[in-house]
């Protein structure tokens, strides 16, 4: 990796966490990104990250247990859920923006912009205040999902209606949940990484298309608790019209037809 290219490298995870939006702090988090990773517990995950844009300050980690701050590789800060009360956002004299943590005398975290700012603090008080959002509840799609929904309209169960049901189930999360939560948020960049990690053909293995709709409510699930109703319903509901008696499944026959061969 170099630091001086115009796009440091960063593992998935890490970069969907970073709240900034500016390449330097792209930089200068793949400097402390080994560090990160390694001080992250076996059950603990990654929530957000946020760069400080001042001189000689470190990076603020977000997990679903604690929040850590990380400078030159070390922690320098770390504060349990038990001793956060909340946040605080602050504008300075400058016109900069900077985060406090209440009750655990961490220290702050300045941001050029009060959207990035926003995120940080909507993350801590989401997660570690009050009731935090817990492990995503609902269950894996794939296999059973897919093969309830053939089962319930009697179609075989061959690996090719499954892949059709995955297929539909994909275009239902993204074109129904997640473009809808992004454009209610305002959060231009959320769309951007989710269109990028999940609506660019890169060739990617079948496996991994299988279970796309399940990174996809992943995706959603971390991003914000906000979404975590609405996608129980949106699969609830999903099942619902494809095994209700309107399904186009009582009427195609043993072989579910591919989503572009429709009327």
């Amino acid at each position: 990796m170099s630091l001086f290219s115009p796009t440091p490298d960063l593992m998935p995870a890490v970069l969907i966490a970073l709240v900034n939006d500016d390449r330097y702090a792209r930089r200068k988090l793949a400097r402390e990104q080994e560090s990160l990773l390694n001080n992250l517990g076996a059950d603990e995950r990654l929530v957000a990250v946020g760069v400080d844009v001042t001189w000689n300050s470190g990076v603020t980690v977000v997990t679903t247990t604690r929040v850590f701050q990380l400078k030159r590789g070390e922690v320098i800060n770390e504060a349990s859920a038990s001793r956060i009360r909340g946040t605080e956002l602050v504008v300075r004299p400058n016109g900069n923006y900077f985060v406090s943590y209440e009750g655990c005398g961490l220290y702050v975290t300045t941001f050029l912009h009060k959207e990035e700012a926003d995120r940080l603090c909507r993350a801590v008080d989401g997660y570690l205040v009050g009731a935090p959002p817990g492990e995503r509840d609902i269950p894996d799609l794939f296999p059973d999902f897919y093969l309830g929904i053939l089962r319930d309209t009697g179609k075989p169960e061959t690996a090719e209606n499954v892949v059709e049901l995955v297929d539909r189930t994909r275009r239902a999360v993204a074109a129904s949940g997640a473009l809808a939560f992004f454009k209610q948020a305002n959060d231009e960049r959320a769309r951007a990484q989710f269109h990028d990690q999940f609506m660019v053909d890169r060739g990617q293995d079948g496996e991994t298309l299988l279970r796309m709709p399940d990174q996809m409510i992943d995706f959603l699930w971390h991003w914000n608790p906000v979404c975590h109703e609405p996608l129980r319903r949106m699969i609830a509901r999903f099942h619902e019209l494809m095994t209700g008696p309107d399904s186009f499944l009582w009427e195609c026959g043993d072989e579910i037809p591919r989503w572009d061969d429709e009327d």
